[in-house]
């Protein structure tokens, strides 16, 4: 998708008032005594080795698309919100969160204005002003800059710096999600001020505001941290040394974790949570994030990509998608293929704070799903696959060869199905190939496809940033476009106008739970679980929190190691 036409679903009036930002703070940790050695809480000193399975290009947050990169930068930038386990921002080198009603925005919602506090120093001791502010945008935008999210911020016309403290971001159009950006701030006086950061030694080994800072980046081995002795929160980080060591597979890192070379090992898939757990001397954490396993349902004719006006010749029904959604008995997948750590879900919108709780996942019932095919002429005769006007019911199932969750999942729905006589075709296909841009032959751009198989779901708490991709303009082109379910509904566009011109978060709120209940109602998306991942700690490991909107490295300056 262009920069341009992706900011015309995103450009919309939202101005926060209340619910989802300002109270939210880290989670505390109790301050550690100065000989180390309290009875209960954090203990200072020691080493900690977290093993990751990839490793990023480089470490500028900007420049790339890796959250193994992002666990490890966290802990060196800072921005000026951050966003807690429950989907609340709270002010980190900002004062306070910006709202109408604490004057940070402005009436026309064009306006940001950002305090920053006082005091703040950069690891090498120069202090934060506001001009780290403007040169973090001027990078952002910077045309010769790697930047993966530059289309967020298109639409700041400039930022001012009237005085050290403030800055001030002047929108082009009111931009609904303003909360999420500028998530690092980046040093004015990295590569001597120069904007142009594409092959600064800066993108190597950054610096920041952190609780820690970067002694050494070794290529194809690790990456090693010390507390960095400007950190605003005084007394943090109890650790003396943060280590993260890339390792090349999940076997590895687990060879690693048995004898002792290692003490994390990161973002592992959830079929790996019993053996995990066998493990001796290690605390098995589950993150159940905002993301969900769903079926995207195709609900336009195959073979006509574009046009979204002829439906599919049977998912087009509505009865045939109902009775598919109920048809899966989404507790025995979970239960059976995820051990019970993850959670059925029925709702495209299912965290955070427009998240609708009735909106739950639906019983299973396949006798009331066959009626539902019998209603809608598909009958079942003598044979075991429903016919109608001599055609069978029968329908491909699409995922993305080498995840053997996915196999096993689509396997599992294949029986389900076939108990009310829909027969179920798999077809494995390479990432590369399913999730490709309709230029390249991408099969899910060009709709070549009737049910596929993948996860989705909000990266941050402002619930347009998702829903934005079941609007009718995001249909899919060759200009890009992300409902690929070619779903439409004008009831569902004007809605989610409304709510970007709605001022009240609580109103905003009714206004998303009416959307997401079209789209509970018309199935676009069969939605199946919440999408997990396992991380592995030592059990000496304290003081960690899960966050399902950032992940592992939010808040490394609270861990401390339990002698």
């Amino acid at each position: 998708m262009t920069a341009r036409r992706f900011l015309s679903v995103l450009l919309i009036a939202v101005l926060v008032v209340g619910v989802g930002c300002g109270q939210a703070k880290t989670p505390p940790a109790p301050a550690a005594p100065a000989d180390g050695k309290p009875a209960e809480g954090p203990v200072r000193g020691g080493r900690v080795v977290v093993a990751l399975q990839q490793e990023p290009p480089n470490l500028n947050p900007y420049f790339i698309n890796m959250s193994t990169g992002w666990t490890i930068i966290n802990n060196v930038l800072q921005g000026l919100l951050g966003v807690d386990p429950e989907g609340n921002y709270y002010p980190v080198l900002a004062e306070a969160v910006p709202t109408v009603s604490n004057g940070g925005v402005s009436a026309d919602g064009k306006q940001v204005t950002y305090k920053l506090k006082k005091g703040l120093l950069w690891s090498d001791g120069k202090p934060v002003t506001s001009k780290d502010v403007k040169f973090t945008f001027e990078v952002l935008v910077h045309d010769a800059n790697p930047t993966f999210n530059r289309a967020e911020y298109d639409n700041i016309e400039k930022v001012e710096t009237p005085d050290e403290q403030t800055a001030v971001v002047h929108f082009k159009e009111v931009y609904a999600p303003y909360l999420s950006l500028f998530q690092w701030i980046l040093p004015a006086h990295a590569n001597d001020g120069k904007a142009d950061l594409k092959d600064a030694a800066f993108n190597s080994k950054p610096f920041g505001t952190g609780p820690f800072m970067i002694k050494e980046s070794a290529s194809g081995s690790h990456v090693t941290l010390v507390p960095n002795p400007n950190y605003a929160e005084k007394g943090k980080p109890y650790l003396d040394q943060l280590v993260f060591r890339y390792v090349p597979n999940f076997e590895a890192g687990v060879a690693q974790l048995r004898t002792g070379e290692v003490d994390v090992l990161a973002s592992n898939p959830v079929t790996q949570y019993e053996d995990l757990k066998k493990i001796p001397g290690m605390r098995v954490g589950v993150t159940n994030g905002a993301l969900n396993e769903r079926i995207i349902v195709q609900m336009a004719k195959r073979g006509n990509p574009a046009d979204s006006s002829k439906p599919h010749e049977i998912l087009g029904d509505k009865r045939v998608r109902q009775a598919l959604n109920i048809a899966i008995d989404r507790k025995t997948i979970t239960e059976r293929l995820l051990f019970g750590v993850s959670n059925p879900v029925g709702s495209v919108l299912s965290s955070g704070w427009a998240a609708d709780p009735s909106q739950t996942a639906p019983d299973y019932d396949p006798d009331k799903a066959a009626k539902l095919l019998e209603d809608a002429g598909w009958k079942l005769g003598d044979g075991k696959v429903r016919m109608k006007e001599g055609k069978p019911l029968r329908v491909e199932f699409t995922i993305n060869s080498g995840n053997k969750m996915r196999e096993m999942t689509a396997q599992v729905i294949q029986e389900q199905l076939a108990k009310v006589g829909v027969e179920i075709s798999i077809r494995s296909l390479s990432a590369s190939v399913l999730w490709a841009r309709w230029a390249d032959g991408g099969v899910q751009a060009k709709g070549d496809f009737d049910l596929s198989l993948s996860a989705d779901g909000p990266v941050g708490p402002d619930p347009h940033l998702f829903l934005f991709r079941f609007l009718a303009s995001e249909l899919p082109t060759p200009q890009g476009g992300y409902n690929a379910a070619r779903y439409n509904n004008p009831e569902f566009d004007r809605l989610m106008a409304e709510a970007g011109k709605t001022a009240d978060m609580e109103a905003r709120k009714v206004l998303y739970n009416k959307a997401t209940r079209l789209l509970y109602d018309d199935i676009p998306w069969i939605v199946l679980y919440q999408y997990s991942l396992v991380d592995v700690f030592r059990e000496s490991i304290k003081g960690q929190v899960t966050n399902p909107w950032i992940g592992l490295g939010w808040d490394m300056q609270n861990w401390y190691i339990q002698k």
